[in-house]
């Protein structure tokens, strides 16, 4: 990584996922800390996985949104996939809603910004398919900005990323159902989820009992209506 990016100094570990790990970094010159996103070195072998990474890095640099994490950079080189982004070190809103708790103006601010965000992606014809907490950070400034659009979408024409239909992807706890049952899916996934996401933030619950595993839970989703707000809050 560090011939890979001459420009930059390496720091810790941020955290990893199905898509790669997250570290620190700062930039030499410019003294600017971001975040370095590597693509695992098992998939890092896979053409098509590549090709996808690669996606996810142009269509994150298409967007310019201030509740969206910026892209700086792209880097291939020596079977390494490298996606340089601005460092969010504010946490995760699942942490500070876990950790300190969230009062209800804070939550519902968090999710007008996740909304105005969305909003933006969709305009540029961009569908996220994984809007949830753990995918929404603060920046220094306590901004919101959404981050991991690894499964997004290209509405219309033929480029899709890392989707193929009939393919379930996203989240189960925050799934809307026309994506559970693998169909094809618009912005109406996105919002289904953020509206999924207020309602845990606002009464510390899902609407829909995760007991059964995934499959029970997808199931309810798509059969059953959540509880009132008012009943559980």
């Amino acid at each position: 990584m560090a011939e890979a990016l001459p420009g930059y100094e390496l720091g810790e570990e941020l955290g990893r996922g199905a898509m790669g790990e997250v570290i620190a970094g700062t930039h030499r010159k410019l003294d600017r800390r971001v975040a370095i996103k590597r693509l695992p070195k098992t998939f890092a072998l896979d053409p098509s996985v590549v090709e996808r990474f690669g996606r996810e890095a142009k269509l994150l640099a298409s967007l310019a949104h201030p509740n969206i994490v910026p892209v700086y950079d792209y880097v291939e080189d020596q079977g390494l996939c490298l996606i340089v982004m601005e460092s969010l070190p504010g946490g995760t809103v699942w942490d500070r809603f876990r950790g300190a708790g969230l009062s209800m103006p804070e939550a519902c601010a968090i999710v007008e910004a996740t909304c105005a965000g969305l909003q933006h992606a969709h305009d540029k014809r961009v569908l996220h398919r994984d809007v949830k907490p753990d995918n929404l950070l603060f920046d220094a400034e306590d901004t919101v900005k959404v981050a991991d659009f690894g499964i997004a979408t290209v509405l219309g024409g033929e480029e899709t990323l890392a989707t193929l239909d009939g393919e379930v992807l996203g989240t189960p706890a925050y799934m809307a159902p026309e994506q559970a049952l693998g169909e094809p899916v618009g912005p109406g996934a996105d919002v289904y989820a953020a509206g999924t996401m207020l309602y845990e933030l606002l009464s510390g619950r899902l609407p829909f009992s995760e007991e059964g595993g995934a499959v029970a839970l997808l199931q309810r989703r798509v059969h059953d209506a959540p509880a009132p707000l008012e009943a559980v809050a």
